[in-house]
């Protein structure tokens, strides 16, 4: 218990809370307690007593012993305080823990308080196995999440507190499906040398709350400064591969354009995108022929559905023109075929449904077809995880990958176009969403990937910096004559919306 002095010294920090709780209302609330009483009935009950050295809890050796009897795989471990002594070796895999808040030079709580604090692009979570050295366990599981900015300590870790949720029940079912010595040599956070890294923190202090309070301020400030009277608008741009500058494909007011995907055949080229209506606030897929002059025809509607599309996942199979449009708020992914290419498509099959897939983007590899896509489970980010499928055929059952999701980061995790080969390497382009959503982009090399493992390794970038004035950069694509990518940037409302629209703006991405 606290003393009354160090109450006092963290007042502010305790009205901060009660104050942020009051004010954040979230849609899917972490924090909502939950009657488990059902769901453990007729569980045997240990009773214990921790022996208590302020943070560090140990056991007494009857209790520990009385454990041991019961021959447990995993002791899992909710709480903040230590647990030290024989209690860890306790169980054949020990004890599990999440960690919350874990932010490479940040350690302690209040979880998802400190990252706010410091202005930290990330916010981490892990779940790792105890061990005598504090934090020097072995890590099962590592995610990283973008920080929301702002000065709610709640809503930055709300993403976080449901993806975490999810995190024991993957590894205890690939512990059973797989075993422990499949966990210790396929994880690749197993592998890592565990050290102590970055300083603890605790409960903020009064002085510590006045600069935060200070600090978010400012931020807020600067950002109304900066946005005032702006719009971030999407945009694409191409060039011939023997081009030395990219031609923007200009888009009327009250649109934009975004994800563009090439494709080239019977000497044609034709360039398809994302054309956002702000009237209707969705997206429908369009394209544009990509004339040998560097010259575009008009853009022509292809999909418009009565729910948002974006991504147009285009390709040919079988000497057929197929699509995969994103359609992550209908929940659904849907194979398209070309019955008049270009310009005309049908539904063949629904792929996946009850499933909320963000960018899917195929690849075809040694007669395995294997499907990446940003899967959002309750309450996570669209950014944060990506999941993949394997099939044995284009319209065949759809395999979730063991490893799923197969990166946990949201500085490279969400797709941002084709795979491709580039001097014998295949490489996997991911948006980098930690600063803003759609930032920049990630190319990392694909080491290993097959129907039991994953592994890729960041390579390198492309940052905003192509064209001046860009605060993003989200796709890229190419096709044997021509290469594409898009942009955004920071306009005034009246260069993007007219004036009936301007009440209908939205954020830079309907995500």
């Amino acid at each position: 218990m606290l003393s009354g002095q160090t109450q006092l010294n963290k007042y502010l920090y305790q009205q901060y809370a009660t104050w942020d709780a009051a004010r954040t209302t979230l849609a899917q609330n972490p924090h909502v307690d939950v009657d488990m009483t059902a769901e453990l009935g007729g569980i045997e009950r240990i009773s214990v007593v921790p022996i208590t050295d302020r943070f560090i809890h140990r056991f007494q050796e009857a209790d520990v012993e009385r454990i041991r009897s019961a021959k447990l795989d995993v002791l899992l471990r909710f709480g903040f305080n230590i647990i030290k002594g024989p209690i860890l070796e306790s169980a054949r895999y020990g004890v599990w823990s999440f960690h919350h808040g874990d932010n490479q030079d940040i350690r302690g709580g209040p979880a998802y308080f400190w990252e706010l604090y410091f202005d930290r692009p990330l916010s981490g979570i892990v779940l790792q196995v105890l061990s005598e050295k504090l934090d020097a366990g072995r890590i099962l599981y590592r995610s990283y999440g973008s920080t929301e900015r702002g000065s709610s300590m709640r809503l930055n870790g709300a993403s976080s507190f449901w993806k975490g949720s999810s995190f024991m029940i993957r590894r205890l079912r690939q512990l059973h499906t797989h075993g422990w010595e499949w966990m210790q040599r396929e994880l690749p956070t197993f592998k890592e040398d565990p050290k102590q890294q970055g300083k603890i923190y605790r409960l903020p202090t009064n002085g510590k709350m006045v600069r935060f309070a200070a600090a978010s301020l400012a931020r807020n400030l600067r950002k109304r400064r900066r946005n005032f009277g702006k719009l971030e608008q999407w945009f694409v741009v191409y060039r011939a591969r023997n081009a030395s500058a990219f031609v923007e494909l200009a888009s009327p007011k009250d649109h934009y354009y975004a994800d563009p995907f090439l494709f080239e055949r019977d000497g044609r080229a034709f360039l398809f995108f994302e054309d956002y209506l702000y009237k209707a606030k969705r997206g429908v897929i369009a394209f544009v022929e990509l004339k040998a002059d560097g010259s575009v025809t008009a853009a022509q509607t292809v999909l418009d559905l009565p729910y948002h599309l974006s991504y147009p996942f285009v390709f040919e199979h079988d000497g057929v023109m197929h699509m995969i449009p994103e359609s992550a708020s209908n929940k659904t992914v849907d194979l398209y075929r070309a019955t008049a290419f270009p310009e005309q498509w049908e539904h063949v099959k629904t792929l996946q449904s009850g499933i909320r897939a963000y960018d899917v983007t195929l690849h075809i590899r040694d007669g395995v077809y294997w499907l990446f896509a940003n899967v959002v489970e309750r309450g996570t980010a669209s950014s944060d995880e990506l999941f993949l499928f394997s099939s044995d055929s284009l319209t065949g059952e759809w395999t979730p990958h063991p490893m799923n999701p197969i990166v946990s980061d949201v500085r490279r995790s969400r797709p941002a176009g084709k795979l491709f080969e580039r001097d014998g390497k295949l490489l996997r382009p991911a948006q980098d969403c930690s600063l803003s959503y759609g930032g920049a982009m990630q190319l990392n090399e694909v080491l290993v990937l097959n129907k039991t493992h994953y592994e890729e390794r960041p390579v390198s970038r492309i940052d905003p910096d192509w064209a001046p004035g860009l605060v993003g950069t989200h796709t890229i694509n190419a096709s044997e004559h021509f290469e594409t990518l898009d942009g955004r940037k920071r306009l005034p409302v009246g260069a993007v919306l007219s004036e009936k629209n301007r009440g209908r703006a939205r954020p830079s991405h309907p995500d």
